[in-house]
C-alpha cells in the first residue's frame, strides 16, 4: 500500500465516480472510506453494449480538469486493485472514471481524446507536466493492428488474458488495505473482520 500517495493525494481536486461491477470494488470501496476519499457509484451507459466484458481488469479514464498529480498518485494507490489501462478523457470537467470500458466498443474514440496507456508505461510518465504535453504522449486513434486493439484482437486478448487476469480479493487483501499495518500483520491479529471494520469506523 502506497502510504505516501496517500498523503500527498488531495481528493477535493477530483470527483471520482466508481464502477460497482469490478470485481475488486468492496474492497475499492472500503478502502477509498476509511482514507476518506468521497466517490459516487456510476455505472456507464454504454455497459448494455459490453455485457461479455470481463471486469476482473480495470480501466480508468481522467478528464482534462483534473489536477494530474492527484491523477498519478490515484493511479498509484489503485494500482494493486487490477488497474491496467488509463486515458485522457475528452470531457473538460474534473471526473475520474474508474471502471470503463471503452475498449471493446466500436468507435472509443466518441469518449477518449486518446488509446488508454498500458500503467507501466503511464508510471514513466512526468506528473510535473502540464495537461497539454501529457495528453500528447498519449497514442492517436484510429486503433491499429499492431497495437492489438481491433475489435477481432480485442476479442482475442480478451480470451487470451483478461479471462486470466483476475485476482481474487481474500481477507488479508482487505485487512492490509483497511489498517495499512496499523493493527500488525495479518497472521498475528486475533480479532475477526468485524472488529477490524469497527476499528475503522465501517460498522
Amino acid at each position: 500500500m502506497n502510504t505516501l500517495a496517500f498523503k500527498l493525494l488531495n481528493p477535493n481536486s477530483f470527483k471520482l465516480k466508481v464502477n460497482p461491477l469490478l470485481q475488486p470494488f468492496n474492497v475499492i470501496k472500503e478502502l477509498l472510506l476509511f482514507k476518506g476519499i468521497p466517490y459516487e457509484i456510476w455505472i456507464p451507459d454504454y455497459n448494455k453494449e459490453t455485457t461479455q466484458w470481463n471486469y476482473s481488469f480495470i480501466e480508468m479514464g481522467f478528464c482534462r480538469g483534473c489536477n494530474f498529480q492527484d491523477v498519478y498518485l490515484l493511479t498509484h494507490i489503485l494500482k494493486d486493485f487490477g488497474l491496467t489501462f488509463i486515458y485522457p478523457s475528452k470531457d473538460n470537467t474534473k471526473e475520474i472514471f474508474l471502471g470503463t470500458n471503452i475498449n471493446c466498443l466500436e468507435n472509443p474514440e466518441n469518449l477518449a481524446l486518446r488509446k488508454p496507456m498500458h500503467i507501466q508505461d503511464f508510471f514513466d510518465i512526468d506528473p510535473k507536466l502540464k495537461i497539454e504535453e501529457i495528453i500528447d504522449l498519449f497514442s492517436d486513434y484510429p486503433y491499429s493492428n499492431d497495437q492489438g486493439y481491433t475489435k477481432e484482437e480485442m476479442q482475442q486478448f480478451d480470451k487470451e488474458y483478461w479471462e486470466g487476469s483476475g485476482e481474487e480479493y481474500s481477507e488479508e487483501d482487505t485487512f492490509d488495505a483497511l489498517t495499512d499495518g496499523q493493527l500488525g500483520d495479518y497472521e498475528d491479529f486475533e480479532g475477526n473482520m468485524d472488529d477490524v471494520k469497527a476499528w475503522a469506523g465501517l460498522d
